[in-house]
């Protein structure tokens, strides 16, 4: 299995995982979202802690698909997990 990371944009990132079936990439995605959620950070000067979340479109791969349609569904999957509420998975 491969996962490829990159700064997509602004707050934005995006994976690509070489996975063999949707329930994987799902499952990895999962578990980067709920590491996410788990992570805390305090702040040095004030003693805030600071926590985090995450929203994730998922999109697999389709017959005679393009990177750009795969994208734009992923996109569409990641803005569906967001109007629900934070730290949600959506896959289209």
């Amino acid at each position: 299995m491969m996962i490829y990371w990159s700064r997509w944009s602004g707050d934005e990132f995006i994976a690509l995982i070489k996975a063999g079936s949707s329930n994987i990439a799902r499952s990895i995605a999962e578990s980067i979202r709920h590491s996410i959620e788990d992570s805390e950070l305090v702040d040095p000067q004030s003693g805030k802690h600071i926590r985090f979340s995450a929203s994730v479109g998922i999109s697999k791969w389709q017959n005679d698909d393009t990177i750009e349609n795969l994208i734009l569904r992923a996109d569409s999957a990641l803005e569906l997990a967001r109007a629900q509420t934070t730290n949600q998975l959506v896959m289209v």
